[in-house]
């Protein structure tokens, strides 16, 4: 039931990540980088661009990116030159989607459509699958991915000019940062390494299921998964009591059951920040305090000053994680997933199952006809590589890898190739896509939720990474499948 292990890793890694927003740990960063005199606004940038790929190694890229936003908006917020911040939001928003997405292709559970192959080669039963965990995946995706991150960090530098950091950048504000680094460095330490061994002796060993498909290493990440969350949002901090754990449970139920409403109000503060309309007026989150207020008094005579307050009683407050979603970004993905859908049903048969319009249609004889003509093995990966990555940009990336697994189905036969080994490849690739903002959930979020991203600078700079990732995403299955 490796699925499981997966999702158990997902959940575990999205709350250490949001750990680091709660505790403040990125006022941390900003307070050194302000504390360097050297240092300019391309070391701002370089640093979101390691930031948010070692941390998308370890978590899901799009989860990285909505931890990471508040820390940019924040570093932006402190530039006071105009024209600075002005021309610093599309390089530090790149960084993001170009760490998150590299970060991504180095780990298994780092992209969605890394986690769209496992689930593919689990169902279909494809030979080999039993070898694909968080650690093989990591063992060749962290080289292989770190030299693309330190190229694409060359080329956020072309055209920018370094700015230094004094005289632009706001450094009287004092930042109060209090929580123990030793302490929750190692508290991270130590979950990475579990989650890291866990894998490695499902790799190595592949322990046979004990109990309902259940192995041992299932039935570990199955409590540590439990223990985890009731550690971060139930257990109280500081004095326990039964007080307190009743508070915390009450702030997971009522914010999860207020959802819906904090979405929409959330969404109309967007637009009146975003686009300046004065006179709209938000009822819901009036009506959200007044709600939240009156249930709250109602169980424990308290007051609440507003619903969005953090719960001081738990590690991760639930309602501010909800709060801090990027909720303008959610909504242009999802706007974006209906347009792609739209476009892949135009000219499909209702009579039969599937996809089968013009878009799906291209792709697939696009590929086809592209590897039936190249007979070199280097040459039929650059191929399918490159049809991954382009195509990407247009229909997401997860669109293009349920269009080319069914391809690679029909064709490996006459290739006489393993399609685990295809399949891997064109995985990696379709993360590899940073032209355009609908190319995958990390591109839409980041680019709709920070305003004055540069399109033109988002596609020039993106295209040529794209060229580079082909080559070298090519080079190194080469090298593999050769080894």
């Amino acid at each position: 039931m490796s699925w499981f292990q997966n999702i158990a890793v997902i959940i575990i890694g999205f709350l250490l990540s949001r750990i680091v927003i709660e505790k403040g740990i990125h006022n941390l960063l900003i307070s050194n980088i302000l504390k360097k005199q050297e240092a300019t606004i391309s070391y701002f940038v370089s640093s979101i661009l390691y930031i948010s790929y070692f941390m998308s190694l370890f978590f899901p890229n799009t989860i990285v990116v909505i931890s990471l936003i508040p820390i940019v908006k924040s570093i932006l917020g402190k530039i006071e030159d105009k024209a600075v911040r002005k021309k610093s939001i599309t390089s530090f928003v790149l960084a993001m989607i170009y760490g998150s997405n590299i970060g991504g292709m180095g780990s298994m559970i780092g992209a969605s459509s890394n986690l769209f192959f496992v689930g593919f080669i689990e169902m279909r039963n494809i030979p080999g699958k039993e070898n694909i965990t968080f650690f093989s995946w990591l063992i060749i995706g962290l080289p292989a991915s770190f030299i693309l991150v330190v190229i694409s960090s060359l080329i956020l530098k072309i055209g920018e000019k370094n700015v230094p950091i004094s005289g632009v950048v706001n450094k009287r504000e004092e930042l109060k940062i209090e929580f123990s680094l030793k302490k929750y460095s190692f508290f991270f330490a130590i979950n990475i390494i579990l989650i890291i061994v866990l894998s490695a002796i499902q790799f190595f060993y592949k322990p046979q299921s004990i109990f309902s498909g259940m192995n041992i290493i299932d039935m570990i990440f199955f409590l540590y998964l439990i223990f985890f969350i009731f550690v971060a949002f139930i257990f109280p901090k500081g004095e326990f009591n039964s007080k307190r754990l009743v508070k915390n449970i009450s702030y997971i139920i009522l914010s999860l059951i207020l959802f819906p409403f904090i979405f929409i109000s959330e969404f109309i503060n967007e637009l009146k920040t975003r686009y300046e309309f004065k006179n709209l007026n938000n009822l819901i989150e009036k009506s959200l305090n007044f709600i939240f207020n009156s249930i709250w008094f109602f169980l424990f005579k308290e007051k609440v000053k507003s619903i969005k307050d953090k719960n001081n009683f738990s590690l991760v407050s639930m309602n501010r994680l909800i709060y801090d979603l990027p909720f303008f970004g959610f909504a242009f993905m999802g706007i974006v997933i209906i347009f792609v859908y739209l476009i892949l049903k135009i000219g499909d048969n209702p009579l039969t199952p599937g996809l089968d319009g013009y878009v799906y249609s291209f792709i697939k004889n696009l590929s086809k006809n592209m590897i039936q003509h190249k007979y070199n093995l280097f040459l039929i990966l650059l191929s399918l590589n490159s049809v991954a990555v382009f195509f990407t940009e247009i229909v997401s990336n997860t669109t293009v890898i349920i269009i080319m697994f069914s391809l690679v189905m029909s064709l490996y036969p006459i290739l006489g190739m393993n399609p685990l080994f295809l399949m891997f490849a064109i995985s990696v690739s379709s993360t590899a896509a940073f032209m355009s903002p609908i190319a995958s959930p990390v591109n839409a979020v980041s680019f709709a939720s920070i305003k004055g991203v540069s399109l033109k600078k988002m596609i020039l700079k993106g295209f040529v990474l794209n060229i580079v990732s082909c080559l070298w995403i090519t080079i190194v299955f080469y090298s593999i499948y050769k080894f």
